[in-house]
């Protein structure tokens, strides 16, 4: 791989027609509000519309979407067959560019599919009957998608590998290398990465031939249009105010950042007996019916943790909050925190956890960031009813109503009476029968007479209702 290949500079007013794009999907950019390029996409489209690999590092946020997405819908030809395979890391970042995709309608038609993942996920078979021109796959879809007898690929022109770190963090690098080995040759291939890590490395010397190296970051981090504020609670104390802000507040689906000292099984435990739904980063998300639980029900709210240092699958999360139960050591560390969360949601929240003793560590944060965090109580706990005490609670609460009744129906004159034992009596005769209870029970035995001569009601049906009132039939005296 040549290392030494750097991209052509452009200047910092550059626009799409400068960069080669038709007038098709300029207007479509136009409608879209992305009439202006980014950095990533400046530096990489140049070299992707001349025939290049590229290997980009770039954070999410930048626009790298776009700086590959854009060479592919301009180059392709729909309805020619398979022409793009895009690699994402989950289904949801799959079906996410699916519908950015989409957003190009009608300026520019065409044809994509997502492969892998889910349990409704669409058969292979099923997914090539659409023809479709893109293919979105995760990492098991694309094997599925290669090692069908039916997949074309004689058409294919682009293999995207994006958010290729988290991918390889995930899972064993040498499956991406597989299949895209086993597609033809004739093919640009384009890896995008927030780091160039080793495993990164490696797979761009396998599969990139001469390839431009591009790097390009946000503006900063992600922290514009979110709320960001600050608890100020003892040590001893958060574990009861994540629980009573998780049970209150309702947040979807929040990441939780810890420090390594902090014992994270133990936070995990807890929040668990909380009936509340938590995992950890490198564990498997639940499936739908696991998920549900007890109660049948769908969580309504889900917890993320991880340590730091941050992992890099964390840009793949859309999480509608961030919790930093505790503060990093420094504010270099909270701000890779928030670049690594970068797809939190810009209505989200950001809410960070301080100690009485880190008031300095929160101002140094304050000032890299350029603003002030918003101060708030921290929540309390709701008072817990009985539903909530232990065993012994609820039992001594059904018996103090048990005798609260009884003591009522001892004043009511005598309607019971309690033994030598404790127990009432009733002051009926045994001889007399028990009293039916309830209005269709009553009806059953509205005829004394017969009851007297032994003779049982008919058994009640839905029709029942509208027969006629038994009559005595008279007997029949022996000839």
């Amino acid at each position: 791989m040549n290392d030494s290949v750097t991209p052509t500079e452009q200047s910092s007013t550059a626009t799409f027609a400068d960069l080669g794009i038709h007038n098709t999907l300029r207007t479509a950019l136009e409608r879209l509000n992305m009439a202006v390029p980014t950095d990533i996409q400046v530096k990489m489209i140049p070299h992707a519309l001349a025939g290049r690999d590229c290997l980009a590092r770039v954070s999410t946020g930048a626009g790298k979407t776009n700086a590959y997405l854009l060479p592919i819908l301009q180059t392709i030809t729909p309805g020619d067959g398979l022409q793009a395979l895009v690699i994402q890391p989950t289904r949801a970042l799959a079906l996410q560019l699916q519908r950015n995709i989409g957003r190009f309608s009608p300026d520019c038609e065409v044809a994509t599919a997502v492969a892998g993942g889910g349990r409704r996920r669409q058969s292979v078979s099923d997914l090539l009957e659409g023809n479709p021109d893109i293919v979105i796959a995760t990492v098991r879809g694309a094997e599925e998608l290669a090692g069908h007898a039916d997949a074309d690929f004689s058409h294919l022109r682009y293999v995207v590998i994006d958010e290729a770190d988290a991918i390889t963090e995930e899972c064993d690098p040498e499956r991406v290398r597989k299949i895209a080995e086993g597609l033809p040759e004739s093919h640009q291939t384009f890896i995008l990465a927030g780091s160039w890590t080793e495993p990164v490395e490696a797979l761009a010397a396998a599969l990139l031939h001469e390839p431009a190296r591009v790097e390009a970051d946000a503006t900063g981090p992600r922290a514009h249009g979110v709320r960001q504020t600050v608890f100020e609670v003892p040590a001893d104390r958060k574990l009861d105010v994540l629980i009573s802000y998780c049970k209150q507040e309702k947040p979807k689906l929040t990441i939780v950042l810890l420090r390594p000292e902090t014992d994270a099984d133990e936070v995990l435990h807890h929040v668990d007996r909380a009936r509340i739904s938590c995992r950890r980063i490198d564990e498997r998300r639940k499936g739908a019916r696991e998920a549900r639980g007890r109660s049948g029900r769908r969580p309504q709210t889900e917890l993320i943790f991880a340590s730091d240092p941050p992992p890099r699958r964390l840009s793949t999360i859309p999480a509608t909050h961030l919790i930093h139960y505790d503060l990093p050591a420094d504010a270099d560390t909270y701000i890779h925190r928030l670049e690594q969360a970068a797809r939190l949601r810009r209505r989200g929240e950001v809410i960070a956890f301080v100690e009485p003793d880190e008031a300095e560590l929160l101002e140094e944060i304050e000032q890299r960031l350029g603003h002030a965090f918003e101060r708030a109580e921290a929540p309390e706990p709701r008072k817990r009813s009985s539903r909530h005490r232990g065993e012994r609670d609820r039992s001594a609460d059904r018996r103090e109503k048990s005798d609260s009744r009884r003591e009522r129906g001892d004043r009511r004159g005598g309607r019971s009476a309690r033994g030598a034992d404790g127990r009432s009596k009733s002051p009926r005769s045994e001889a007399t029968p028990p009293q039916p209870r309830g209005r269709l029970n009553q009806l059953l035995y509205r005829d004394p007479d017969l009851e007297a001569r032994g003779i049982r009601p008919p058994r009640r049906t839905l029709g029942a209702r509208f027969r006629t009132n038994r009559r005595p039939r008279p007997l029949r005296r022996p000839d």
